[in-house]
């Protein structure tokens, strides 16, 4: 009897694939893949902490354009590579919606700046088909060997600089100071500069570290990891300016002794000709502290960031 079964679900998707309508397709979704996909195992980088704005979903599934949030937030937490879905078979609109949410919408940047840096995304490809299944695929901006390196030298920073007594303050005091002192801005680098073809990594926690040049992604990116390495709950905010790429900025935010902080080490390491310096105006700052120094690059939407809303 269990044979006839599987002969029947093989000749009937033999079926769907002449026929490709509305039956077959409820038959691939409701009774060969039930609407599913198994997960798998989140990597090391996978933050199990709830935010206001994203949380982790337990099953991925997609029924209307509200869930796109937390499914690819979800996704891109766990570090996955690629993942296929169906959408619920009711929700017909799935796949433009989808391509569309992917293409344009400001919250796909926005969960990149929540995940863990290296299971940030450089490029998503989606690839639909006719029985409404999406397929992702996840180009990672960091490679396996600069994740390495970069793991090395802060996981020797660490054994080396920071002990257990010492408080949280302290700790991102130490790291902040230190790449400071062996990084400067990199004024060549801009958002049309090619990456592949530029020499140097600024954009990325391996240009502070290994190379001692950076841009605003390199700073907080290089913080980010530092501060899950220690367990301090934490995102980057950007203000997002998308009609003048040049402006853009991006930023640390911190959960520090039971509040949230800004942290911009980009701004506490001012150009200043022949002479490198160290200050602390964007140190460890809440939101009504960043509002009143009143800086055009750090004017950022909230509605991204809920938690700046309620920290102060």
């Amino acid at each position: 009897m269990k044979k006839i079964f599987v002969l029947l679900l093989i000749i009937s998707a033999g079926i769907i694939v002449w026929k490709k309508d509305e039956v077959s397709q409820f038959i691939v979704q409701k009774v060969i893949f039930k609407d599913k996909f198994e997960l798998e195992t989140p990597n090391n980088y996978y933050k199990t902490e709830e935010f206001l704005l994203f949380e982790n979903q337990k099953e991925l599934t997609v029924k209307n354009k509200d869930d796109f949030n937390n499914f690819l937030y979800t996704i891109l937490n766990s570090g996955w590579t690629s993942f296929s879905f169906f959408c619920d078979f009711k929700y017909t609109d799935c796949i433009n919606d989808f391509t569309q949410y992917i293409t344009t919408s400001d919250y796909v940047e926005v969960i990149n700046n929540y995940v863990h840096p290296f299971n940030s995304f450089d490029k998503i490809v989606v690839t639909p088909n006719n029985f409404n299944k999406i397929t992702i695929k996840i180009e990672k901006l960091y490679s396996t060997e600069h994740e390495l390196i970069i793991n090395q030298i802060i996981d020797n920073f660490i054994k080396q600089s920071i002990t257990d007594d010492m408080n949280d303050r302290k700790k991102i005091k130490l790291f902040h100071d230190w790449i400071i002192n062996q990084t400067k801005y990199d004024k060549n680098f801009t958002a049309a500069t090619d990456k592949e073809a530029y020499p140097y990594h600024p954009y990325s926690a391996y240009g502070p570290l290994v190379e001692g040049m950076a841009v605003c992604s390199g700073y907080s990116d290089v913080m980010a990891i530092f501060l899950d390495k220690i367990g301090i709950k934490n995102y980057k905010i950007s203000n997002v300016l998308s009609d003048n790429p040049d402006e853009g900025h991006v930023w640390n935010y911190a959960f520090v002794d039971g509040k949230w902080y800004h942290l911009d080490l980009t701004w506490d390491d001012p150009l200043v000709e022949g002479n490198d310096m160290l200050i602390y105006d964007f140190f460890l700052i809440n939101t009504d502290q960043l509002e009143k120094i009143n800086t055009s690059k750090h004017t950022f939407n909230k509605n991204y960031y809920l938690e700046t809303k309620t920290a102060n």
